[in-house]
């Protein structure tokens, strides 16, 4: 019978317990330095993703700050909203205008006359609709002939994409009725029959030919006057009426005209300025929080002291701070109403900036806006930091390699620990065996010595 041994028996030495204690020893400076680099990395990782994100912000207000007409806004408001609102471009002339609502767009209409009730059979055959660009045509058999038939069929037409079919209960019965889906003269519906047993004659509506179904209301185009000419639209907005003005018609109003105007909106100059330096503030705030430095506990931040960050900083800061070489009264942020402080954040007294707008428009435009505006030349600078193959995203992919490093250095641990412990338990239990070979030696002398 095999005898049964352990590490330890012979000498009476806790082997397990040392070869994990050695083994930890050894395991544990190597671990802690993997975990500190890991540790390092992923934060710098989250530093710099932090970064990214709030320059990706910026360059969006830069992106709105950049075309020449960013400042130059317009507003158009109407003297009876109730009657037409009206909203312009950055291309709409400062005027005002005189608009006359005669009349609104309409959905053509129509309605049968009434039947006993939604399941009154009206006849088979095929109808063939027709309302602006869309025809169709929907057979009618004898499992769908009624009424409610008929609607569904209209309605679940593939082709169907201009007309709606319900049913209303009146006091006289059940009516079917359908209703164009757009508005505008050139949307009116027709309806004509082909076979069958000549019962759908009863929902033919074909001006010139045959009307069995009633117009309830008429396909038709708005109509208004601007300054006293005359405009058409199948809908109720007004496009083409006014450069740069969009008109919507709310109700209609003849023989009373209401003033639109349009002027220049400071307010949505305002909030593009004050989006950019909302977003240039955030991306300095990253890069401070990113880059600080306790003096007291003597620890930094993820990026403290790394070149990226630091040369970021410095260059948008000469954007900022640079001036232009135009002959203007308008040469720095400052000027526009935008100060720079000790910690690099912009600050908008936008009292200061609204009187620089009203009093020189083009230079507080040229100043921000344009391929030479500060717009442009430091969404440049966010580009080439943020944008996909920039530095940020070329300093992450080094991080994301150095990180797979760890992990494989730690797999690597792993194996030599594994076979530190193998090489440790072979040398005890050598030990263990000369130990307990001189623990009988000594057992049989002491025997021996007494005789």
């Amino acid at each position: 019978m095999a005898s049964i041994s352990s590490a330890g028996l012979g000498s009476g030495l806790d082997v397990p317990t040392m070869v994990a204690q050695l083994v930890q020893a050894e395991r544990a400076p190597a671990e802690s330095r993997l975990a500190r680099q890991e540790s390092t990395a992923r934060a710098q990782i989250s530093a710099f993703g932090a970064l990214r994100s709030a320059l990706s912000n910026l360059g969006s207000a830069l992106s709105a700050l950049k075309p020449a007409t960013a400042l130059d806004a317009r507003r158009a408001t109407s003297s009876d909203a109730g009657v037409v609102t009206a909203s312009a471009t950055s291309g709409a002339a400062q005027a005002s205008y005189q608009v006359e609502v005669v009349s609104l767009a309409g959905a053509h209409r129509l309605g049968s006359g009434p039947y006993a009730s939604a399941d009154s059979v009206v006849g088979t055959g095929t109808l063939n609709f027709d309302s602006g660009d869309n025809a169709f045509s929907v057979v009618i058999g004898a499992a769908n002939g009624t009424l409610a038939g008929i609607r569904d069929a209209i309605n679940a037409a593939p082709e169907n994409t201009s007309i709606t079919a319900s049913i209303v209960n009146t006091a006289e019965g059940a009516r079917l009725l359908l209703a164009a889906r757009a508005t505008g003269a050139a949307n009116a519906i027709t309806v004509t029959r082909s076979g069958g047993d000549g019962g759908l004659d009863a929902l033919v509506y074909d001006p010139g030919t045959l009307t069995s179904l009633e117009q309830k209301s008429a396909a038709a185009d708005a109509l208004a006057r601007v300054d006293g000419f005359n405009f058409t639209s199948a809908t109720n907005t007004l496009s083409t009426a006014i450069d740069g003005v969009t008109l919507k018609l709310v109700a209609a109003a003849p023989g009373t005209a209401r003033t639109v105007t349009v002027s220049r909106d400071p307010d949505a100059a305002r909030k593009a300025v004050e989006s950019f330096v909302s977003g240039y503030n955030a991306v300095m705030g990253s890069l401070s929080a990113a880059t600080r430095y306790d003096a007291a506990s003597k620890t930094g931040s993820p990026l403290t002291g790394d070149a990226l960050p630091r040369a970021l900083s410095g260059e948008m800061r000469r954007v900022v701070g640079s001036t232009t070489e135009a002959n203007s009264s308008i040469r720095t942020l400052a000027d526009a109403g935008v100060t720079t402080s000790v910690s690099g954040t912009l600050t908008l007294d936008a009292a200061k900036f609204a009187r620089a707008l009203e009093r020189d428009p083009a230079e507080v435009a040229a100043l921000f806006t344009g391929e030479q505006g500060l717009a442009a030349r430091l969404d440049a600078v966010v580009q080439r930091a943020a944008a996909g193959g920039g530095a940020i995203e070329g300093r992450t992919r080094g991080l994301d390699a150095r990180l797979r490093g760890i992990a494989d250095q730690r797999t690597t641990l792993n194996f030599r620990m594994e076979a530190l412990e193998a090489r440790y338990r072979t040398q005890f239990s050598s030990l263990d065996g000369l130990v307990a070979q001189l623990r009988r030696t000594s057992d049989y002398l002491a025997r021996q010595l007494p005789s």
